[in-house]
């Protein structure tokens, strides 16, 4: 027999065990190296002559088995007496299986690639593995021993030991040859386990839980570790894969229930506690950038991505399993979006300050005139923040929209402001503290301007332009041949404009309908893409009704809510484009004949440059228009007559509004043109011109046929009242006698070309050309003096008076290219920019007047400032959950048949022929021809009053105001809050006199 010397935890020590060649190894001592030869020494000796070294020797060592080899009969530690130091290295002394403790011849033997070297211990060896303390278990104990054997862990280093990691090539690795199969070996494990009265689970159980005896947990301890470490896991995977599996996995279920339920719920709340921060925002955190950007859509996606474990339990809960899967549609529920409403109430709910959906989602409730009730219901359901959150996050976005609103202010600029009048609830006290039923205020919004240079702003040169001026001709009442031209050009795109709209065969032609010979021709456009920057800011309770209320307006704006130095030298040299409505701009000439012997530009009221609103100028044509050709039922082919041929009963009230009596004179004009197409095209029908396939030229040069012969009247027919409206004829003497001329074709050709120029100047607004307004604008200044409204023909000549001599011929286009505004950015989208301010003030009323102001002025001043990110959110919020204002089944209103009833009624009337001896025409009175007749005016009187008023206004003396001979336009305005994409979100109607404009 022989006896082994092995280096646990080594497989070359392992594999060298299996060999027969043996040499002489070394024992070291606290004192030396005790050195063996290969024959046989009987054990007694063996331990004497460690002893005599200073070792130690431990008979009573309990048996230990090596993992892959055979069992230690009686394994001997040998270490260092003075175990203090930890420098002991502990190896075996072990004895062959085929030996008896009774046998005397022992021998220790070891390898030459183990300790290759004959005088360095075996623990130095730089081949031996870098870790060397394990615990090695077995069937009764498990003894400790060093892996590393290069050297004590505390011991010095020695300069003659390589270190572990010096590069010395290993022995070539052998496989150990097992004896039988791996099925047989496992029968034979099996058998012992049954001779056993145990299985597998048994010997599992029996290892894996800890035993209530020490020693057994000692022995275990190394089987357990290997058991449960990382190199098991992919066999734990498929042994619990194959429970899971297993036909009889319901087995499994009570014991993982409550486990997994456990396991879950504390995954899923790491999540959400991992995804506080993408969505944790308070309301002093809520940025303009933030309402630009807001997506329900983009917030929860990344919420999503962080709680995995939430999201497929959500998902497992809301997406059905249907026996066959369905194909989305346009109404196909949207349950990923719902999912991420539903996981910001459990964010919310966990955390008051996880609120950036709730943020959103409660501006867009409140923008939407939500009562308080709502809200707090929405805010118990963790759908928004509560309502004083939302007050709050208003105000926050006020003083950011405010500070927006000073940077615009220090660039140059425009200013436009209008009054607003909010009613309080009809049940307040009439106390001393309490506010009145209606409170009146102003509302401002500064624009930043288009094409716009400091240098040519400059009010220095203007004032000396100013001082100089000359008065106006009858000349520059005149429009010139281009701008005529280009009128008649406009205005035969119009009349071609009805064939496409109306008729089947040439609505279907888009490449004839997108001929560039059939498009308006550019005069002064916006450029494409253009988005017109405005910054609204605090409405306040001053009120511009007075010349004192305006100073003050201004004072406010500029002095308190923007900041500005008033008294810096460039802020009192740069004019100040201001676009108001014809009343707004009358009072501020009066500020400025006020302050005319002020000390600065600023306090002169200079700095202001005035131009007229286009949109309050449209509505005041629209009034003069109603009063000339109104005429009576009796009246054919007067206004109430084809009101009522289209049924339009609201538009004989005293306050007819704006936009239905637009659409109603829009309907009027198309049927009269629709008809003047029937009779010059050349075929029976218009269905059987558009088959005939007539070219560009050809459609052009029907147009203006019906341009010059259905638009022009006959200057010889004079008007039978020039100031009032005409009215019935109820005499017999008047009735009998047959008028000379056809009355009636000629009172719808003057209706005709009236109406035309409405549809240039509405069309000219939404297309964002200026130079088309301006062309016609002497022609609107004789029309408006010849209907009576004096004051805004006074207006157009201001502005045409300072275009040709106040002006320089820069800032004269800085004022041109900012008197229409594009919020959207949109073709087609424009607008007047006082149109824009009406649209804020009914917004902002819309908020209050169905129960009225509830809270003070303050409130509404933030509002007011924050207006612009308020609807924004709304539209965010609305494009973000794909709502929309329209059902997707809604059509728009078709009003063509009222366009062809007029057709027809023209037609059968004969109204746009000349008959002789009408027998209508003994109850009809032509009505006057305002722009003969305005011209008129101006050639006697009026050009001369006008050029009064510019010499007072260069001496400084006050302006007075003519006196209109009609009444004071007084229309309702049904304001529209549009969206990016022209859709109408609101309709809000404007209960007040604010265009009541009454000196």
């Amino acid at each position: 027999m022989e006896f082994t010397f092995v280096v646990p935890g080594s497989q070359a020590s392992k594999r060298k065990s299996r060999q027969q060649n043996v040499f002489s190894s070394q024992w070291v001592t606290p004192t030396g190296v005790l050195s063996h030869p290969t024959s046989l020494t009987p054990i007694a000796d063996s331990e004497a002559a460690y002893s005599q070294a200073g070792g130690t020797v431990h008979p009573d060592d309990p048996m230990d088995v090596d993992d892959n080899y055979q069992m230690l009969s009686r394994p001997w530690e040998l270490e260092r007496t003075d175990r203090s130091t930890d420098e002991g290295k502990r190896f075996f002394l072990s004895r062959s299986s085929s030996a008896t403790p009774s046998s005397p011849e022992y021998s220790i033997s070891s390898t030459t690639s183990e300790l290759n070297s004959s005088t360095r211990p075996f623990w130095q060896n730089p081949l031996a593995p870098q870790h060397f303390y394990q615990d090695f278990s077995t069937g009764s104990s498990s003894i400790p021993v060093y892996k590393n054997l290069a050297r004590s862990p505390l011991s010095p280093l020695s300069p003659n030991i390589p270190h572990s990691n010096s590069k010395t090539t290993p022995a070539e690795p052998t496989r150990r040859v097992y004896k039988g199969s791996k099925h047989d070996r496992i029968l034979g494990i099996m058998k012992t386990l049954q001779e056993m009265k145990m299985n597998v689970l048994d010997l599992l159980l029996e290892v894996l839980i800890q035993p209530d005896d020490e020693i057994k947990e000692d022995s275990y301890k190394g089987f357990r570790n290997g058991l449960l470490s990382t190199k098991c896991h992919g066999r734990f995977d498929k042994l619990l894969t194959f429970l899971l599996e297993n036909k009889q996995h319901e087995l499994m279920h009570p014991w993982m229930e409550p486990h997994a339920i456990q396991f879950v719920c504390d995954k899923i709340s790491r999540e959400m506690e991992a995804a506080k921060p993408q969505l944790t925002m308070h309301t002093t955190d809520v940025t303009l950038k933030f309402i630009e950007e807001w997506d329900i859509n983009q917030i929860m996606d990344g919420v999503a991505k962080v709680t995995p474990t939430w999201c497929t339990i959500l998902d497992a809960a809301t997406e059905p399993q249907p026996s066959k899967p369905k194909a989305k549609t346009a109404r196909s529920r949207n349950r990923e979006l719902g999912r991420h409403f539903i996981s910001a109430q459990a964010h919310f709910l966990r955390s008051y300050s996880s609120a950036k959906v709730q943020i959103g989602l409660g501006l867009m409730a409140w923008s939407t005139g939500a009562s308080r009730q709502l809200v707090d219901v929405m805010h118990h359901s963790c759908l928004t923040v509560s309502y004083t959150g939302i007050s709050n996050v208003l105000s926050w976005l006020a003083e950011r929209a405010m500070q927006l609103a000073r940077l615009g202010a220090s660039i140059p600029h425009s200013l436009a402001y209008d009054n607003v009048n909010v009613s309080s609830s009809i049940f307040v006290e009439q106390a001393p503290s309490a506010m009145n039923k209606v409170r009146s205020g102003t509302f401002a919004v500064i624009y930043k301007l288009a094409n716009a240079n400091i240098k040519h702003m400059e009010i220095g040169p203007l004032m000396a332009n100013l001082a100089k001026a000359s008065p106006l001709q009858l000349s520059d009442l005149r429009p010139s041949l281009v701008a005529l031209q280009s009128y008649m050009k406009q205005s035969t795109i119009h009349i071609t404009q009805v064939l496409f709209k109306y008729v089947a065969g040439f609505n279907s032609s888009n490449d004839l309908r997108k001929s560039p010979q059939l498009q308006h021709p550019s005069r002064r456009r916006l450029p494409p893409g253009h988005k017109t920057e405005f910054y609204p800011t605090r409405a306040s309770t001053i009120e511009e009704a007075s010349v004192n209320g305006n100073l003050r307006v201004h004072d406010d704006l500029y002095v308190t809510q923007l900041q500005k130095d008033v008294n810096n030298t460039t802020f009192n040299s740069t004019a100040i484009p201001s676009f108001n409505d014809q009343l707004t701009n009358a009072r501020i000439r009066s500020c400025q004949a006020l302050r005319r012997k002020d000390v600065t530009p600023w306090e002169r009221r200079e700095l202001i440059q005035l131009g007229f609103g286009v949109f309050h100028m449209v509505m005041n044509y629209l009034w003069c228009l109603l009063h000339t050709h109104r005429g009576t039922l009796q009246q054919v082919g007067s206004l109430t007559h084809l009101f009522a041929v289209l049924e339009k009963t609201r538009l004989g009230n005293e306050h007819p509004d704006y936009h239905t009596l637009l659409s109603a004179l829009t309907q009027i004009l198309d049927g009269l043109l629709l008809n003047a197409w029937i009779n010059e095209c050349g075929h029976p029908s218009l269905d059987a011109f558009s088959k005939s396939e007539p070219t560009a030229d050809d459609i052009l040069r029907i147009a203006k046929t019906i341009l010059e012969k259905y638009t022009i009247p006959d200057s010889r027919i004079e008007p039978t009242n020039a100031r009032y409206p005409p009215k019935d004829i109820d005499t017999p003497e008047d009735a009998n006698v047959p008028p000379p001329v056809d009355i009636i074709h000629q009172n719808v050709i003057l209706l005709t070309r009236d109406l035309l120029i409405v549809k240039e100047l509405t069309d000219a607004m939404s297309s964002g050309d200026i130079g088309r307004i301006e062309d016609i604008l002497p022609t609107l200044a004789c029309m408006f003096r010849a209907a009576g409204s004096n004051n805004y023909s006074n207006e157009i000549l201001f502005f045409l008076f300072n275009l040709k001599e106040v002006w320089t011929p820069e800032f004269a286009n800085i004022m041109r290219d900012n008197m229409l505004v594009n919020p959207s950015g949109l073709d087609g989208h424009a607008m007047a920019i006082d149109l824009n301010i009406e649209h804020l003030i009914g917004y902002l009323k819309g908020l209050f007047v169905a129960k009225g102001i509830y809270s003070n002025w303050d409130r509404l001043g933030n509002i007011s400032a924050a207006i612009n990110y308020i609807q924004l959110v709304k539209k965010q919020v609305t494009r973000s959950v794909r709502a929309s204002y329209r059902g997707s089944s809604h059509k728009g209103v078709d009003t063509s048949a009222l366009v062809w009833r007029i057709a027809g009624k023209a037609k059968q009337l004969k109204l746009q022929e000349q008959v002789v001896g009408r027998e209508d025409n003994k109850l009809a009175k032509s009505v006057i021809d305002l722009q003969a007749v305005g011209y008129r005016k101006f050639e006697t009187a009026s050009l001369a009053t006008f050029n009064a008023k510019i010499a007072d206004m260069q001496t400084g003396l006050p302006i007075t105001l003519d006196v209109d001979e009609i009444v004071s336009c007084s229309m309702g305005i049904e304001t529209q809050d549009s969206d990016s994409n022209g859709m109408d979100l609101n309709h809000i109607n404007e209960l007040t006199v604010l265009h009541d404009d009454t000196v």
